[in-house]
């Protein structure tokens, strides 16, 4: 008796560390924006198009950040972007790539940029921006743009829409 009780006592104890494990992975968004016509494509190396979402921090925490993209089928396509920030020289530093969640500094920048990297790839579709912060009292911490970039041989166009109509959120 006294060993089915241990044996029931070290299982209950595994099921709660592990659910604090998982506790600890989870992301809880405080707030989010639904960013439509995004879009990212790749005929061959001279036309393309590429969608890239500036994200702004306006508070003075650290805000971590969830960018999720969504393809026209439904399907999740975030790894196929990468999460940059500027730099001093003329290209942007990439963070990290494959992963939509990434952490912005206080009043800081930094964008995730959405590629079609196969030939004849066409990726259009909608974004979801989530953040989080430590600070419950936190109630609108980001604002931002989506620009979507044409490259067309040795033309370039440009356009920029607001996320949330501009408004922090």
């Amino acid at each position: 008796m006294k060993l089915i009780r241990a044996g029931l006592m070290s299982a209950v104890m595994v099921v709660l560390m592990c659910s604090g494990v998982f506790a600890q992975g989870t992301f809880i968004p405080q707030g989010s924006a639904v960013v439509p016509g995004v879009e990212s494509a790749y005929f061959k190396p001279s036309e393309r198009w590429i969608s890239t979402l500036q994200i702004t921090n306006l508070t003075n925490e650290e805000i971590d950040c969830k960018v999720t993209i969504y393809n026209y089928d439904g399907s999740d396509v975030t790894h196929k972007g990468e999460v940059c920030r500027g730099s001093s020289s003329s290209s942007a530093v990439i963070i990290s790539t494959g992963t939509g969640l990434f952490s912005i500094p206080a009043h800081g920048t930094r964008f995730y940029r959405l590629r079609a990297t196969n030939y004849k790839e066409i990726i259009n579709g909608h974004a979801v921006v989530q953040w989080s912060s430590t600070d419950p009292k936190i109630h609108k911490a980001l604002m931002g743009t989506m620009r979507i970039e044409g490259i067309v041989d040795t033309t370039t166009i440009m356009s920029h829409i607001t996320i949330n109509n501009g408004q922090p959120f």
